[in-house]
């Protein structure tokens, strides 16, 4: 026989459902912090205490920490006095950064906007210049993620981002094999774009 419904334990079900959303954002916020942790710690990447808080604003100077080298968002301190190898990692670090970076912002911005629309864009006001960060969405958008060579700098996908992308594989090729500057990269677009 099936047990009776009571509506007390039913209204208190539903009081519950109600806060499981807030419930699961705040555990889904620990979790990727845990995760994130857990992946910097296997890479030596370690966080400095408190947590790296995703949430905070850029005046908040977030940092991440390579052995004894804390990096910031305006600059480096180094602790003790590390010897010359251990320099390597931090310094390849901070390089891939710088040229990650652009393609990382233009990519943010482009899912961003494409979720959430145009109201997306006014969470990056201030951090940096309109002009840029339209530059890097733009490069970012024409560029698919499959014709970016990791060799090759952002200003060189800039220069054939104009191009269709079979062109764009084409001339990134060549710039990578031939050892081309963007700015003799940016000369062979604007040939092809042009039919000479």
């Amino acid at each position: 026989m099936p047990s009776r419904i009571n509506l007390l334990e039913i209204g208190a079900y539903l009081e519950d459902l109600r806060e499981l959303p807030s419930i699961i954002c705040v555990a889904a916020s620990k979790i990727y912090r845990l995760t994130q942790r857990d992946a910097l710690r296997t890479t030596g990447l370690l966080p400095l205490s408190p947590p790296f808080d995703f949430t905070a604003t850029m005046s908040q100077r977030p940092k991440i920490s390579v052995g004894p080298f804390h990096f910031f968002s305006t600059g480096i301190r180094i602790s003790g006095k590390p010897s010359m190898e251990d320099w390597n990692g931090p310094l390849q670090f901070a390089i891939w950064c710088q040229r990650a970076g652009p393609w990382w912002i233009g990519d943010l911005i482009n899912a961003g906007e494409d979720g959430f629309g145009e109201a997306f864009s006014q969470m990056c006001e201030g951090m940096v210049s309109t002009e840029m960060l339209s530059r890097y969405a733009s490069v970012a958008r024409r560029v698919p993620f499959e014709n970016r060579h990791p060799n090759l700098s952002w200003s060189a996908h800039a220069a054939v981002a104009r191009l269709a992308p079979p062109e764009q594989r084409k001339l990134l090729a060549a710039a990578n094999r031939e050892g081309w500057t963007s700015e003799e990269l940016r000369v062979k677009a604007r040939e092809l774009k042009s039919g000479k």
